[in-house]
């Protein structure tokens, strides 16, 4: 996911920043406001669930939390704190997608 996204941002002109861990982003939380939109891949190559992990980042004041999973995700239990489950399509691709055709 995290690659694919890097792609897609430079394509769509925005700008993130991307970890290949969550140790790593709560390495560096302390650039990022409290606000800024977290997604986290519910897998990654360990087979570690990403929201076991993401309380870690929660209780760092980070309340944008959102999870991103290839599989159906209607009905995935996650903590309270996760704000939404979603697919792992960027959400500048979807706004994008959403943006009426000016003819």
């Amino acid at each position: 996911m995290r690659q694919s996204w890097i792609l897609q941002a430079i394509d769509y002109g925005v700008r993130i920043e991307t970890f290949e861990s969550v140790e790593d982003f709560l390495n560096a939380h302390q650039k990022f406001s409290k606000t800024v939109e977290i997604f986290l891949d519910s897998h990654f190559e360990d087979e570690i669930r990403r929201e076991e992990k993401a309380s870690a980042i929660y209780n760092l004041g980070f309340q944008n939390i959102t999870l991103a999973t290839g599989r159906a995700h209607e009905g995935i239990a996650v903590p309270e704190f996760i704000k939404a489950v979603r697919g792992k399509r960027p959400p500048w691709i979807i706004m994008a997608s959403e943006q009426p055709v000016k003819l």
